[in-house]
């Protein structure tokens, strides 16, 4: 049998959402859904980033206590993101350089 990896997931963001603390306002509940959908598609299409599952892990093995924060929700919000949105990887050959640094003039 074939396990659905978006079930996992649906069963961790309920438990989630069933220890919101009190200080998580309508708009924090908002963008965790709608990145959690972006995640779970992504998820689904086998695309999500490593690196970003892991953050994702250790945000939620952090919390010691029976309520997400405010703080935790955004911390949330912004791993499912990551996951979900990995930066692409310059071409081989092909590398990044940072901005010039503005001098100024004597």
């Amino acid at each position: 049998m074939r396990r659905n990896p978006s079930m996992m997931t649906d069963l961790m963001m309920r438990q989630i959402e069933s220890h919101f603390g009190p200080d998580v306002t309508e708009q924090d509940k908002a963008d965790l859904r709608a990145a959690y959908a972006e995640f779970r598609t992504a998820l689904n299409q086998r695309r999500v980033n490593r690196e970003g599952v892991q953050k994702l892990q250790l945000t939620l093995s952090a919390n010691r206590s029976n309520q997400i924060n405010r703080e935790q929700v955004l911390q949330l919000t912004r791993d499912f993101r990551a996951a979900a949105n990995p930066a692409p990887n310059p071409s081989p050959g092909q590398t990044t350089s940072p901005s010039p640094v503005p001098t100024s003039s004597p």
